[in-house]
Protein backbone atom coordinates (compact mmCIF):
# COMPACT_ATOMS: atom_id res chain seq x y z
CA UNK A 1 0.00 0.00 0.00
CA UNK A 2 1.27 3.17 -1.18
CA UNK A 3 1.94 6.27 1.39
CA UNK A 4 -1.20 8.08 -0.28
CA UNK A 5 -3.51 5.08 0.32
CA UNK A 6 -2.39 5.22 3.75
CA UNK A 7 -3.39 8.50 4.06
CA UNK A 8 -6.71 8.41 2.79
CA UNK A 9 -7.60 5.22 4.58
CA UNK A 10 -6.32 6.61 7.81
CA UNK A 11 -8.52 10.23 6.73
CA UNK A 12 -11.25 7.98 5.91
CA UNK A 13 -11.33 6.02 9.24
CA UNK A 14 -11.03 9.61 11.29
CA UNK A 15 -7.87 8.08 12.51
CA UNK A 16 -5.26 11.60 13.11
CA UNK A 17 -4.75 13.85 15.39
CA UNK A 18 -5.23 17.95 14.50
CA UNK A 19 -2.64 20.31 16.63
CA UNK A 20 -4.08 23.09 18.43
CA UNK A 21 -2.48 25.08 15.77
CA UNK A 22 -4.50 23.40 13.19
CA UNK A 23 -7.68 24.51 14.93
CA UNK A 24 -6.99 28.03 15.15
CA UNK A 25 -6.52 28.15 11.58
CA UNK A 26 -9.35 26.42 10.93
CA UNK A 27 -11.15 28.72 13.10
CA UNK A 28 -9.72 31.61 11.14
CA UNK A 29 -10.99 30.22 8.17
CA UNK A 30 -14.58 28.39 9.12
CA UNK A 31 -13.43 25.27 7.98
CA UNK A 32 -14.77 22.25 9.37
CA UNK A 33 -13.05 18.77 10.10
CA UNK A 34 -15.54 17.09 7.51
CA UNK A 35 -13.94 19.74 4.91
CA UNK A 36 -10.68 18.24 6.11
CA UNK A 37 -11.14 15.19 5.67
CA UNK A 38 -12.46 16.04 2.22
CA UNK A 39 -9.50 17.05 1.25
CA UNK A 40 -7.18 14.70 2.23
CA UNK A 41 -9.42 12.42 0.34
CA UNK A 42 -10.37 13.74 -2.55
CA UNK A 43 -7.69 16.50 -3.08
CA UNK A 44 -4.11 15.64 -4.65
CA UNK A 45 -0.81 16.37 -2.79
CA UNK A 46 0.94 19.85 -3.73
CA UNK A 47 4.21 19.31 -1.79
CA UNK A 48 5.87 16.67 -0.44
CA UNK A 49 8.49 16.80 2.19
CA UNK A 50 10.24 13.12 2.12
CA UNK A 51 12.83 14.02 5.03
CA UNK A 52 10.04 15.05 7.97
CA UNK A 53 7.06 12.53 6.10
CA UNK A 54 4.72 15.78 5.38
CA UNK A 55 2.27 16.18 2.92
CA UNK A 56 0.15 18.95 1.65
CA UNK A 57 -2.95 18.39 0.09
CA UNK A 58 -5.02 21.42 -1.80
CA UNK A 59 -8.60 20.59 -2.61
CA UNK A 60 -11.18 23.41 -3.85
CA UNK A 61 -9.46 26.21 -2.11
CA UNK A 62 -8.46 24.43 0.74
CA UNK A 63 -5.36 23.21 1.62
CA UNK A 64 -4.10 21.61 4.91
CA UNK A 65 -0.33 20.14 5.54
CA UNK A 66 0.19 16.38 7.57
CA UNK A 67 2.70 14.71 9.32
CA UNK A 68 2.85 10.95 9.36
CA UNK A 69 4.61 9.22 11.77
CA UNK A 70 5.46 5.29 11.09
CA UNK A 71 6.31 2.96 14.49
CA UNK A 72 6.94 -0.77 12.38
CA UNK A 73 4.11 -1.07 10.68
CA UNK A 74 1.40 1.32 11.96
CA UNK A 75 1.40 4.89 10.50
CA UNK A 76 -0.26 7.94 12.99
CA UNK A 77 -0.78 11.25 11.22
CA UNK A 78 -0.93 14.39 12.61
CA UNK A 79 -2.82 17.53 10.97
CA UNK A 80 -0.64 20.10 11.38
CA UNK A 81 -2.28 23.44 9.63
CA UNK A 82 -5.24 23.66 7.49
CA UNK A 83 -6.27 26.88 5.46
CA UNK A 84 -8.09 28.38 2.59
CA UNK A 85 -5.57 29.24 -0.52
CA UNK A 86 -5.02 32.84 -0.35
CA UNK A 87 -4.43 34.72 -4.13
Amino acid sequence: MDILQVIRKLAADGEYEVTSHCLTEMDKDSISLDQIENTILYGNISKRNPKQERYTFKWKTIMCCIEMVRDGNVFYMTVITAGRERR
